[in-house]
């Protein structure tokens, strides 16, 4: 009989993001349902209107420096170095060795800090869902990242 490798943790915060994008499908539907009524009473008062000519709002894209990774190649290299760890490490050592290992330039302070603070974010979330452990210090100021000693029994 075969066994599932993958950690329960995963296939149960799985479920829960299935159910969360049902949910907000469901919801997206209901708000789409809303405002085309809304247009059909604009209608009414003005049967020229058009929805293209009110309340289209511009995107706003956060700028990201040009040499920075995408998430996905970020996320994998964090995962691959804290694994690849013989001990914890800062977040800011864990940034240097995803530098390091993606050549990204390293003399830049305002893009190196970027990338710590990306570190941060994308660690934080992958302590959320288990696949790695966050050890406090000094008051949660600092974090040392390892991935999650296996329980036995």
């Amino acid at each position: 009989m075969a066994t599932n490798a993958v950690p329960k943790e995963i296939l149960l915060k799985r479920v829960v993001l299935l159910d969360k994008a049902d949910a907000l499908e469901g919801e997206k539907r209901k708000l789409l349902a809303d405002i085309e009524t809304l247009d059909r009473a604009a209608r009414i008062f003005d049967p020229s209107y058009t929805p293209q000519t009110v309340g289209k709002r511009p995107k706003i894209q956060a700028k990201k420096p040009s040499s920075m990774l995408p998430a996905s190649e970020l996320t994998a290299s964090i995962g691959k170095i804290v694994r690849l760890a013989s001990e914890p490490m800062t977040t800011s050592a864990i940034a240097v060795a995803v530098a390091e290992a993606k050549g990204l330039p390293a003399d830049d302070k305002r893009k190196a800090d970027a990338l710590v603070q990306r570190v941060r974010t994308i660690l934080n979330g992958l302590e959320r869902t288990k696949v790695v452990e966050g050890i406090r210090t000094e008051g949660d100021r600092s974090v040392m990242w390892r991935i999650p000693l296996r329980q036995v029994g």
